[in-house]
C-alpha cells in the first residue's frame, strides 16, 4: 500500500477526478509530465514521510480486484473534476453528523473538499459523467487509533464484556439487550469485526487441528444378528431367550445352539451436542461472511476479508469430520466441553461475540455502533465506561453493590433486571449509574458509584453534590463515601462524600494538546498571550481542558479531582494542589491494548480510595471544616451584618448611665484587672478579635438580660485606667463618667450596631461578679428570647 499527498483517477478521455490535500502543489494538471503515472489512468505526487504522522492517502488496489482508498479522519480534503461540467456528484459522506462537505460548479470544472469528523469506517464517492458511473471505496481511518488493532481492540472488549455477562450462569435465565430484527442489515458489520477480530483464517485451522486432535466422543452401543460362528463377543449367552434366535441341533439328542446372536459392539462417536454446536456455529459464520459479500460490496476491504475467511469456513466444513455430524436441536452452551477444551471454548467464544454484537443496546442516532461508518469519539466514551466498570470490578475488596436503590429516579442502572432479562443502560444523555462498595484492609467500607454523563444542577445549598455557577456534566463521575450512608445525598449533608471526574477526550494526541506546553516563566507568558489571542479569535484555546478539569473541581461542590482520559502516546500526568493525591487535575492515556497505563490508572483509583478511607489526611480535616463552615447558613444581625453560628461573641455589662452613650460613640470599656485581682479574672479570650461580635448586658446577680443591640468588633486593646481616661475625654466622655475602679481596661472599639432580641443571658454570665466573658454566637442565639 502506497501513500501520496495527491492522487488522480482518469473518468474518460481528458477528464479527471483529482483528491488532493491542502499544502499540495498548487497545479496538479495529470496530463503534465511532473504529475507521476502508476498505472494507464491513475497519477499521483508521493507523500512527504516525516515519521510523526500517518500519510494522507493511501491507495490499496490489490484486494477484490477494485481501487480503495484509505484517508484519515479530521483531515481536509480538497478535490476536483477537470475537463467537463457535465458530473454528478455523490456521496454518502454527505449524511454523516457533523460532515464538512462542500461543493462548487463552475465552467468546465467541478469542485469541492470534505472532512470526516470523529467516524470511522467504510464511505462511497461516486461521479458519473457523460452516463458512465464511476465508485471510489473510501476507508476512514483515525490518525490516533491504530485502524487495524486498537480500533477493533475497542469494538473486541466490548463485545468480551457482553460475551462475560452472556457467560454469566447466575443472571436470569433469558438474555435481552435490545434486538431489533429491522436493523439486522445494519449490524452486520459489526457482527463480521468481532468474528474477523477473534478467527483469522489461520486461527481457524490451527482451532480445528486442536479439535480433531482431542474431540469430543460418546460410547455408542450397536447391537446386530449375526451369525454365532462370527460373534465378536460373548454377551447372548447372560441371556440367551432374548439374544439369541434359530436354535437348531446338529443331530438327534444333540445340545441346541443358536444359528443367530445379537453382536453387541461399543464404539466412540463424534456425533455429539457439543460437535454439532461446532459445525452450526462454522455454518453461521459462513452465511455472515457470504452476507457481508453480497450486501456491502462496496466495502472492499472487508469483501476481500470476508471472502478469505468464508473460503476457509467452506474447506472446513467440507472435512470429513463434519460431514458424520447430525443437525444441533438445542444450545449446549452448559457444556464443560464447550467452556473448557481446548479449540471448543474458543469457537464458543467467537460465537458469543458475533451475538454480542446484534444484542448491543447503543444509542443509534449517534451512529456509534453500526453501519458502514461508527461514531469513534462516542464507542471510545462507552468503552472507557467499560473499562472503569471493569478496573473497578479487579480491585481487590470491591464488589457490585446489587441490593442498594439506584441513586435517583431519573438515574438509569447500568445493568439492570426487568421482567426476568438482563438489559444493558449505557446511552448518551442517560444519566447511568454503577454501584459497588469496597472492604479495605483497614476494616473501612466505602460506597462507589460509578457514574456516565451525570449532571451536577446549579442550587444554592452549600453542602449539596450541586454546582454553585452553572450546570455541569462530565464524562464519568466516581463518587465515594462510607458505607454507613444509606445514599449520596445522607452523605453530601454530613459532608462526607468525594467525587472524582474524568473527562474522554478522544481528538487528545499528546499531553500538550490537552494542558499546553510547560515552559519556563518568560516563555510561559509569551505562549499564554499567544493562546489567549488565539482563542480570541479562534475560539480555540490550547489549554482548554485544563481549564476545564479546574472549572470541575471549582464549581462542582465536595469534588476531590478531575482528570482527562485519552489515548495517547505520553505518561500519566498528575498535578496535586497540596501535598496530597487529592484534591488535584491531570491527565491519564487509556489506549486499547495498552494495559501498562490501565494498571497506572487502576492503581490511582486505589491509592484515592484508601486515601479518602483515612480519617487523618490533610483532606479529610480540609473538607470537614469547609462543610463544618459552610453547612449552616450565617446568622443576620439587623438585616445587614451576618456572622457565623461559631464566631466568637463577648458579653459586656453596661452601667445603666454611660448604656447610650456607648452605643452612640461605638466604645465600651470593661474592666480587665481589678485592683483586687483575684476577685475579677478575666474571663473572655483574649486573642483576634476581628469578626466577632459584641453583646451588652444588663441585670442584678439573680437575672441578666442582653440588650437589644449587638455590634461587630473592629478591635480590642487592653490599656491603664489613665491611657483609656485620656481616650475618652477626646470622645467627649463626661467627666463623672469615667472609669475609677480599676487598674487595667479592656476598650472595644464597635461598627455599626444592630438591633437584635433581649435574651435572659444569665447561664452565659458568671453568677457573681459583672465580669466580661465569651461564648460562641450560636449558644447566644439558643438562651431564652424575652419578649417585650
Amino acid at each position: 500500500m502506497n501513500a501520496y499527498s495527491a492522487i488522480a483517477f482518469r473518468l474518460e478521455g481528458d477528464v479527471w477526478w483529482v483528491l488532493s490535500t491542502p499544502g499540495c502543489p498548487p497545479e496538479l494538471n495529470p496530463d503534465k509530465a511532473d504529475f507521476p503515472e502508476l498505472r494507464a489512468g491513475i497519477k499521483a505526487h508521493p507523500a512527504t514521510a516525516d515519521g510523526l504522522r500517518p500519510p494522507p492517502i493511501l491507495l490499496d488496489e490489490a484486494e477484490g480486484g477494485g481501487t480503495q482508498l484509505r484517508l484519515l479522519e479530521t483531515q481536509r480534503y480538497d478535490w476536483d473534476v477537470s475537463g467537463t461540467s457535465d458530473v454528478s456528484v455523490t456521496s454518502t459522506l454527505e449524511t454523516l453528523p457533523g460532515r464538512q462537505w462542500s461543493i462548487r460548479r463552475g465552467r468546465d470544472l467541478t469542485t469541492g473538499s470534505f472532512a470526516v469528523v470523529n467516524h470511522l469506517g467504510m464511505a462511497d464517492f461516486r461521479l458519473t459523467a457523460a452516463g458512465v458511473e464511476h465508485r471510489f471505496a473510501l476507508e476512514i481511518v483515525s490518525k490516533k487509533l491504530d485502524y487495524h488493532s486498537e480500533f477493533r481492540k475497542i469494538t473486541e472488549d466490548i463485545a468480551d464484556f457482553c460475551q462475560q455477562l452472556l457467560l454469566n450462569w447466575d443472571a436470569p435465565t433469558s438474555l435481552n439487550f435490545g434486538i431489533d430484527p429491522e436493523h439486522a442489515a445494519r449490524l452486520l458489520l459489526e457482527q463480521f469485526l468481532f468474528l474477523r477480530s477473534h478467527l483469522q483464517p489461520e486461527r481457524l485451522g490451527e482451532i480445528l487441528e486442536s479439535i480433531q486432535r482431542r474431540p469430543n466422543s460418546r460410547l455408542v452401543r450397536e447391537a446386530r444378528w449375526t451369525p454365532a460362528a462370527c460373534a465378536g463377543a460373548q454377551d447372548w449367552l447372560v441371556d440367551p431367550a432374548r439374544m439369541a434366535r434359530d436354535w437348531r441341533r446338529s443331530s438327534p439328542g444333540a445340545r441346541a445352539l443358536p444359528a443367530q446372536v445379537l453382536d453387541i459392539r461399543k464404539e466412540d462417536s463424534v456425533d455429539t451436542a457439543s460437535n454439532r454446536f461446532i459445525k452450526f456455529a462454522l455454518e453461521q459464520f459462513r452465511d455472515l461472511c457470504h452476507e457481508v459479500v453480497e450486501k456491502h460490496s462496496s466495502a472492499l476491504t472487508l469483501v476481500h476479508e470476508a471472502r478469505e475467511l468464508g473460503s476457509a469456513l467452506d474447506a472446513a466444513l467440507a472435512r470429513p469430520f463434519f460431514r458424520q455430524l447430525g443437525k444441533l436441536t438445542r444450545l449446549p452452551l452448559d457444556s464443560p466441553t464447550l467452556q473448557k477444551r481446548d479449540g471448543y471454548r474458543e469457537i464458543l467464544r467467537a460465537w458469543l461475540l458475533t451475538q454480542a454484537a446484534s444484542t448491543l443496546c447503543w444509542d443509534r442516532t449517534e451512529e456509534s455502533y453500526h453501519g458502514p461508518t461508527r461514531n469513534v469519539a462516542t464507542l471510545y466514551e462507552y468503552w472507557i465506561f467499560l473499562q472503569l466498570h471493569q478496573i473497578l470490578d479487579e480491585i481487590p475488596g470491591v464488589s457490585r453493590d446489587e441490593q442498594s436503590p439506584k441513586p435517583s429516579a431519573d438515574t438509569a442502572r447500568f445493568l439492570e433486571t426487568k421482567n426476568g432479562e438482563l438489559v444493558i443502560n449505557l446511552k448518551r444523555g442517560k444519566k447511568t449509574c454503577a454501584l459497588f462498595y469496597i472492604k479495605l484492609s483497614t476494616g473501612m467500607e466505602l460506597r462507589l458509584h460509578l457514574y456516565y454523563e451525570r449532571t451536577f444542577q446549579m442550587e444554592a445549598a452549600a453542602a449539596g453534590a450541586t454546582s454553585y455557577s452553572r450546570q455541569f456534566k462530565p464524562d464519568y463521575t466516581l463518587a465515594i463515601f462510607p458505607k454507613r450512608f444509606d445514599d449520596e445525598a445522607q452523605a453530601a449533608v454530613e459532608g462526607k462524600i468525594a467525587y472524582v471526574h474524568f473527562d474522554a477526550k478522544y481528538r487528545a494526541e499528546n499531553m500538550k494538546m490537552i494542558f499546553g506546553e510547560l515552559l519556563k516563566d518568560e516563555e510561559a507568558d509569551v505562549a499564554l498571550d499567544s493562546d489567549k489571542l488565539e482563542n480570541k479569535a479562534t475560539s480555540t484555546y490550547q489549554r482548554g481542558d485544563l481549564l476545564k478539569m479546574h472549572t470541575y473541581n471549582d464549581a462542582v461542590r465536595q469534588t476531590a479531582g478531575s482528570y482527562v482520559l485519552y489515548p495517547g502516546s505520553d505518561t500519566e500526568t498528575r498535578m496535586d494542589k497540596f501535598h496530597e493525591i487529592v484534591p488535584g487535575v491531570g491527565a491519564f492515556v487509556l489506549k486499547p491494548g495498552n494495559d501498562v497505563c490501565r494498571d497506572e490508572l487502576k492503581k490511582f483509583l486505589i491509592d484515592v480510595f484508601r486515601h479518602q478511607a483515612n480519617q487523618f489526611t490533610q483532606y479529610r480535616h480540609f473538607s470537614d471544616v469547609i462543610h463544618a463552615t459552610v453547612r449552616e447558613a450565617p446568622s443576620e444581625i439587623g438585616g445587614h451584618q451576618s456572622f457565623r453560628p461559631t464566631a466568637d461573641c463577648v458579653l459586656v455589662y453596661l452601667k445603666e448611665n454611660v448604656r447610650d452613650l456607648c452605643k452612640q460613640k461605638k466604645l465600651v470599656y470593661t474592666r480587665a484587672l481589678k485592683d483586687d485581682e483575684e476577685r475579677s479574672p478575666i474571663r473572655i479570650r483574649l486573642g483576634n478579635l476581628s469578626g466577632s461580635v459584641l453583646c451588652p448586658y444588663r441585670g442584678n446577680r439573680t437575672a441578666k438580660t442582653s440588650l437589644p443591640w449587638l455590634a461587630p468588633i473592629l478591635s480590642c486593646e487592653m490599656m491603664s485606667r489613665d491611657a483609656l481616661c485620656k481616650i475618652l475625654r477626646i470622645e467627649g466622655w463626661p467627666l463623672e463618667m469615667m472609669p475609677k475602679s480599676a487598674a487595667a481596661y479592656l476598650l472595644f472599639r464597635l461598627d455599626v450596631t444592630a438591633a437584635t432580641e433581649t435574651r435572659n443571658v444569665s447561664k452565659l454570665t458568671p453568677k457573681e461578679g459583672y465580669q466580661a466573658v465569651s461564648c460562641r454566637l450560636g449558644e447566644l442565639n439558643e438562651c431564652q428570647v424575652i419578649e417585650g
